[in-house]
């Protein structure tokens, strides 16, 4: 009885010393963000990225001139709830622009976040050609 009562002691020994096996996580809803053309500058509530990791982690932006309309900070953080804040200026041109927040938790496969800019509000004219406009009653026809 006593051997038995040894070995109960020493098995629970043992396994109230191992460690604790650390899983990575990293609780992140939002896969897109969608930016209007003006920018962040003039938007009531800064856009912002909110996550939840167990670990460090890293955030990086990606994609061709990203870095020269798109920012982010802060680009690193300890355990917890994170807020990324995102600032765009504005989108001058005729076409979508877009870019990619990668964020690192080490163990982990990195979590893309798509983040677009739309474009600016443009009609473009073709010199040669002649347009129709409707309107109620009628239509008006403008050479250019």
């Amino acid at each position: 009885m006593k051997k038995i009562a040894l070995f109960l002691m020493a098995a629970f020994a043992v396994m109230a010393c191992q460690k604790e096996t650390f899983v990575p996580h990293l609780d992140f809803p939002p896969t897109e963000i969608s930016i209007p053309a003006a920018g962040t500058e003039n938007l009531a509530e800064p856009v912002t990225l909110t996550f939840t990791a167990n670990a460090a982690w890293t955030a990086t932006l990606t994609g061709e001139g990203a870095a020269e309309w798109l920012s982010i900070s802060p680009k690193s953080g300890q355990a917890g709830e994170a807020n990324i804040k995102i600032d765009a200026l504005a989108n001058t041109m005729k076409e979508n622009r877009t870019a990619t927040i990668e964020i690192n938790v080490e163990g982990l496969e990195p979590t893309l976040v798509t983040v677009t800019q739309l474009q600016k509000n443009a009609i473009d004219v073709n010199a040669e050609a002649a347009y129709t406009i409707s309107f109620k009653g009628g239509s008006v026809e403008v050479e250019i």
